[in-house]
C-alpha cells in the first residue's frame, strides 16, 4: 500500500520561528494555500482514507486534501505534535539566548534532550510507529491513505523505516505541506520519495 506522509501547511510560528508543540496554532494564509495546493495535486489518487493528528493545522491539511475524496478525516491521538513544554510560544532565539546549553542539545543530539513539561523524541516515536503499523493493519496492500502530521513526528516515522534512530533527526529536512511516499509490502516499508514540494509555488528552504 501507499502511504503518503504530509507536513501540515505553514502557520505563522513557522514563519516567525516559534516553537508550536501542544500549541493549537492554525494555517496562516500562505498554509492554506499550500494545502489547496496538496489537494489538486492528489486529486487523482486513489485514497482509501485521511488521517490526522488532532491539532487545527494538521486537521485544517487533512481537511483540504480529503475534501476531493469526499473522505471523512480520521483523527488519531498518536499522530499528534511533539510536546516542548516551556518552549512552546518562544522564539528560537531567545531560547538559544536564554538556555543555550539546552538548545546546544537539541541542536546536537536531540534524543538525549527532555525540555521540562515537554515530551522525548522516543516518546514520540513509540506512539507515532504504534500508530502507523495499526494504520496499515486496517487497509489492503492497494490501497493508498494519507497521513498528515507533524515536522517532529514525520522525521521519526521516516528514520525508523529506514532502519536508522533519532541520531539522524537532523539529517532529514521537512518543508511545510511537503509530500513523503512510502510503500508498505505487508512486512517492511520502502521510502518511495521524501520531502517533495514541486507543488508549491513558494518553498520555504527552511527545516522548521
Amino acid at each position: 500500500m501507499k502511504i503518503l506522509l504530509i507536513r501540515h501547511g505553514r502557520t505563522a510560528w513557522n514563519k516567525e520561528l516559534v516553537f508550536r508543540g501542544g500549541a493549537d496554532v492554525p494555517l496562516d494564509r500562505a498554509g492554506v494555500s499550500q494545502a489547496s495546493s496538496l489537494a489538486a495535486r492528489l486529486r487523482r489518487v486513489r485514497l482509501a482514507a485521511v488521517y490526522s493528528g488532532p491539532l487545527s493545522r494538521a486537521r485544517r491539511t487533512a481537511e483540504l486534501a480529503a475534501a476531493p475524496h469526499r473522505l471523512p478525516v480520521t483523527v488519531l491521538p498518536g499522530l499528534d505534535d511533539m510536546r516542548f513544554g516551556a518552549w512552546e510560544g518562544r522564539p528560537l532565539a531567545d531560547v538559544e539566548r536564554t538556555q543555550p546549553q539546552r538548545f546546544s542539545c537539541w541542536q546536537r543530539e536531540p534524543w538525549n534532550l527532555r525540555i521540562p513539561g515537554g515530551t522525548t523524541l522516543r516518546q514520540v516515536e513509540k506512539r507515532a510507529w504504534r500508530t502507523l503499523r495499526a494504520i496499515v493493519a486496517q487497509h489492503r496492500t492497494d490501497d493508498a491513505v494519507a497521513v498528515v502530521t507533524h515536522r517532529v513526528v514525520l522525521k521519526l516515522l521516516v528514520l525508523r523505516m529506514l532502519g536508522a534512530g533519532a541520531r539522524g533527526f537532523w539529517r532529514v529536512a521537512l518543508d511545510p505541506c511537503g509530500l513523503t511516499v512510502a510503500d508498505w509490502d505487508g512486512s517492511r516499508f520502502m521510502l518511495e520519495r521524501l520531502n517533495d514540494t514541486g507543488h508549491l509555488r513558494e518553498q520555504s528552504g527552511r527545516d522548521f
